[in-house]
């Protein structure tokens, strides 16, 4: 019975000094926001790195897809139809993970793509 008990107890509560603002008398209050926006810049720079680093591995995924794609088919051009809606993809990923400098190339390979496209075949 007295182990359900200890089990059900409220954790400690934090002393209410914790959040307090300090008296501004030795500079604290300055060194405290100094510390808080430290911490917010720590903080984003941190997602921004975790972000960059989920586009890598989704980059790399859909590199070896297209690496197994080149294998199995036999058509370059059914390959190139497939990879335009993945280039679509990863732009729209890399706009939403915010990764910029990954955005400007693969738009630019979509409008290299595009120009293949629209240009009467044999004339350049």
């Amino acid at each position: 019975m007295s182990t359900e008990i200890a089990c059900a107890e409220a954790p400690a509560k934090l002393p209410d000094q914790v959040f307090d603002i300090p008296p501004d008398g030795n500079g604290q209050l300055d060194k405290l926001i100094e510390k808080i926006e430290r911490l917010e810049t720590d903080l984003t720079t941190a997602k921004d790195v975790r972000r960059e680093e989920r586009f890598y591995w989704i980059f790399a995924a859909d590199f070896l897809f297209n690496l197994i794609l080149i294998k199995y088919l036999d058509n370059v051009a059914l390959f190139l139809i497939m990879l335009v809606p993945q280039l679509f993809v990863l732009v729209g990923l890399a706009r939403y993970l915010g990764v910029d400098w990954a955005v400007e190339p693969i738009e630019r390979s979509l409008k290299w793509f595009s120009d293949q496209v629209k240009r009467p075949s044999g004339k350049e």
